[in-house]
């Protein structure tokens, strides 16, 4: 049994982990995935089919950007040794 089955069977929902495989923006078979988590977690209602692609869209579209690494240190950083320019 993985970590994530354990958050299932604990908590009834799925764990997010950090890892997005260094993509910036979640695939649509991820969407499609987490849409269909919505709809199985609503019980399998039809209807709101739309609206649980969006939802599953901005959730995991926030997850991509807090997974990503601050790019505004390492400009700075850069700028300060006098290599993020070119003449």
């Amino acid at each position: 049994m993985m970590l994530s089955d354990v958050a299932v069977a604990l908590t009834g929902g799925r764990m997010m982990t950090k890892y997005t495989g260094g993509r910036e923006r979640p695939s649509s078979n991820e969407i499609a995935r987490l849409a269909y988590d919505f709809y199985e977690t609503r019980g399998r209602r039809d209807g709101q089919d739309v609206d649980d692609w969006l939802a599953a869209e901005r959730q995991l579209t926030r997850h991509y950007q807090s997974s990503r690494p601050s790019h505004a240190a390492g400009n700075s950083e850069s700028n300060q040794h006098g290599k993020g320019h070119r003449a």
